[in-house]
């Protein structure tokens, strides 16, 4: 599975991709923003979006909204520092599949990454 991992957090993004390629065998992405995921998305073609919701340039909606317009089957997750209510309803306007909140458990992180590995 490819993942791209968007965070506009300098250190959370690098801390988090390390993790994520040590701790899986997926190939892993960084973006540091919507913008920046929108320009990666054709040459790396991921099959898993993983972005924070608030982010300069473009939010981590806008760029779900329009990746599913260039990979129709992307799947993503949406993560964010506000209340899980908060996220449902933004995961709802842009059709992510999953949400989670800031700080990111690891443990639920890999869970969601193998449940829509499937």
């Amino acid at each position: 599975m490819k993942i791209l991992f968007v965070e506009d957090d300098d250190d959370a993004r690098e801390a988090y991709v390390r993790i994520l390629t040590r701790r899986s065998p997926h190939e892993v992405l960084a973006a540091e923003n919507g913008q920046d995921a929108l320009e990666k998305l054709s040459g790396f073609q991921p099959d898993l979006i993983i972005t924070d919701t608030q982010m300069p340039i473009m939010d981590g909606l806008e760029l779900i909204r329009r990746a599913r317009k260039i990979i129709p089957a992307v799947r993503a997750i949406l993560m964010g520092g506000h209340s899980s209510a908060k996220l449902a309803e933004w995961a709802a306007e842009c059709s992510a599949d999953a949400t989670l909140e800031k700080p990111i458990n690891l443990e639920e992180l890999f869970a969601l990454i193998e449940l829509l590995e499937c």
